[in-house]
Formats: structure tokens, sequence, C-alpha cells
């Protein structure tokens, strides 16, 4: 029997017929997928219902692609980096001197919280690389997470504004010593934010005039626009016992209205397109928004001494799936030895919407859904496997 080569028509047949099933067994309610190398599409499909009364899912439809921003505000900041505006190893208090002298959570419940001293505070590069001792509310692996969900830091359904956030975050305690361990945080929504203070300009306008006009990005952006709304999806969430349901209807989302924040870690509404002429400037197609070297740098591991996600996480990404990630500024890296094709960087978002550049390969991958929590076992993982697997 002769070998199916990686890459080859047949894996992406398998691909699709994969996504398809999960699609017909509602796993996920809808999907568009695209797999493109050097510039060509060599795989792409459409398939299931963009919202409850069945309309079929459209090849132009928006998304919430959650903590996909977070590669985008990454760019941002090195555009800032090039500039001369801030460098990698400035405290985050330089700019942001709401945040200095920063303790540690010790112990107890909230509140009080018993905290100890910091031995460093965090600088720029650990909230790029998510060492820096912050973390999500959302996690739930601590009783600092559950002060940030109390705070609403980052729950979708709260409403919070980046001075708010600020105070918040000034009183509470860092879950551990910045690069002592790698923990999923809000720290790239600082990025955000110390991109508004060092410009004087509201995210959003930075993004437009200094990403998305230059892409020609039409569709991407913190609040939908009227004229868009048709092509909104709608978004659902699975639970254990109750089984799916409506998350967000597109017809009532708190996207359509404009944001008290604009989150740099999880905010923006896109679409494949778009996604697509993002994802092409970063492999070196396209109008450049970066050097090459600076690229180089991002989606190479910056995590302390080497380690991987999977060795150093105690909470979200952590484990035996990790154990051959790293992570770059903004981005997730995969490392030799790994199913994954090593030198590839990504990142996934809430929704299930996830995006893959494979430099040895010189492919984009990126599929759009719109169901929460993440189905990183059945799409990033198992895509990757079927792709590049022996």
């Amino acid at each position: 029997m002769v070998p199916t080569p990686p890459l080859s028509p047949e894996r992406f047949a398998a691909v699709e017929a994969h996504v398809r099933a999960l699609v017909a067994d509602g796993t996920l309610p809808h999907a568009h997928f695209l797999g493109v190398r050097d510039g060509e599409v060599v795989s792409e499909f459409c398939t299931g219902e963009a919202r409850e009364d069945g309309r079929p899912l459209r090849t132009d439809a928006i998304y919430r692609i959650a903590s996909m921003t977070k590669a985008v505000t990454a760019v941002l900041f090195m555009m800032l980096v090039e500039d001369g505006r801030v460098a990698l190893d400035d405290p985050v208090a330089d700019v942001l001197p709401e945040l200095a002298d920063l303790a540690v959570y010790g112990g107890g419940a909230f509140p009080p919280f018993a905290t100890r001293p910091a031995a460093a505070q965090p600088t720029m590069i650990d909230l790029l690389r998510h060492v820096g001792g912050f973390t999500y509310g959302f996690q739930q692996h601590s009783p600092v997470d559950q002060a940030y969900w109390l705070k609403g830091i980052h729950n979708f359904k709260a409403v919070i504004t980046r001075d708010g956030v600020l105070g918040d975050l000034a009183r509470l305690p860092l879950l551990h010593e910045p690069g002592e361990r790698f923990t999923y945080s809000f720290g790239i929504d600082l990025i955000g934010i110390v991109c508004e203070r060092l410009t004087g300009r509201s995210l959003g306008d930075l993004f437009a005039d200094r990403i998305f006009a230059p892409l020609g990005m039409e569709d991407t952006g913190f609040t939908l626009r009227p004229q868009d709304a048709d092509r909104f999806t709608n978004a659902w969430a699975m639970h254990p016992r109750r089984g799916r349901y409506l998350y967000d209807a597109a017809d009532d989302s708190i996207w359509l209205r404009p944001s008290a924040f604009e989150s740099g870690g999880g905010g923006l509404l896109s679409t494949m397109a778009d996604y697509r002429r993002f994802c092409a400037t970063l492999i070196g197609e396209g109008e450049a928004l970066l050097r090459p070297e600076t690229v180089a740098a991002m989606t190479r591991n910056h995590l302390p001494g080497g380690g991987s996600i999977g060795e150093m996480s105690r909470s979200k990404f952590g484990g035996e799936p990790y154990l051959h990630t790293g992570h770059g500024l903004g981005v997730a890296v995969s490392l030799p030895g790994g199913a994954r094709p090593a030198g590839e960087f990504h990142w996934s978002g809430l929704f299930s919407t996830w995006f893959s550049v494979v430099p040895s390969e010189r492919m984009i991958l990126i599929l759009m859904t719109q169901i929460m929590p993440l189905q990183e076992d059945v799409l990033p993982f198992t895509i990757h496997r079927m792709l590049f697997g022996d």
C-alpha cells in the first residue's frame, strides 16, 4: 500500500469529511475551513447553519474571533517596538503606573488575600508570553481567578472599562511571580492598553489605521456595522447537561453596541477573507507590516528556559497535549517532537475559531465556527494529525 503523503488532496478530503461530520452530529453549528499554500487555495468548504432559523452559513459571514484578536494586538505592539516607542523588556508600570508594586498571591479567599512582595515586576514580554502572573476569570483554577470573574475580568457579558480594569488589577495580586510559570491571561489585553497609552489613541483606531486599512481588512472591528447585520452569525455554547444552547443571538448581540472596553485579548469580529489577509502578512505574502526579523522574533519560543506550555502551566493548556507547544509574542509556537510541524505558529478563540501558519509548508489554515468552549480535541489537534501525521 502506498502511503498517503502529507498535504495531499486525500488528506484535505479527510479533513472536510471530519468537519462536515461534526456539523452533522451537532458538535459544531457550522464551519468554514480554508487551506492556502503559496497564496493558492488548496482546500475550502463552508457548511452548516448560521442562525437558528436555518439560513445557510455564508462565505462572507462575520464571526466573533475572540482570542485570535491577540495576534493582531501583538503585531500592533511590535510595530510600536519597531517605531522605538517601547521595548520588550520595559516594565509594564513604565506605561501603566497603576500597576506599579504588584504583590503575589500568598493564600486565602477573596476578599482579602494574603500577599507577599513580588521579587520582580512584570515586563512587556511577560505579558506577550503569558508569564506575568496575571490570569483570566473563566479558568476557575484559583481564588484569584474567581476574583477576576467577579470583577468581570474577562467575562464577555460583563461591562468593564479600561480605567476600571486597571483599578481592579492594581488591587488584586499576581497569581505567581513573573516568569515563574505560564498562565493564560489578560496580559495581551494589557498590551492593548499599553498601545493606547503610548499613542493617545483608541485601540480600534490604531488597528484600523495601522493594520486593517493597509491589509484591506474591511470587515474587521470591535463593533458590528448595521449594514453587516445579515452576515453575522449566532454563537452557541455547549453545556454538559443542557447540550447546545444559544449564547449570543446575532439580532441582539453585545457586538451590536459600541464597546466600553476594546479588548486586545478577545474583542474583534472578523471574516475568513480578512483573517487570511492578516495571516498572509505573517508568512511574507502581500503587504508587509513588520520587518521579517521582527516576525521571526514573534514566532519563536520565548518561554523561560525554552520550556513548553505543557510543562509550565498549572491551569488551562497544561499537561501532555501541550508538552511540544511553546509561546512566542502573542502566538503559540509548535516545538520539535510533537504532532504539529515544528515552527508552526497558531492560536484559537473561545468560540472554536482557530488559525495556523506553517512556514515550512508556506501554508495558512483557518477554521471559523461559533461554539464555546473551544473544541480543541476535535478541531486543531485532530486536523493537524490528519494533515501531517504518519
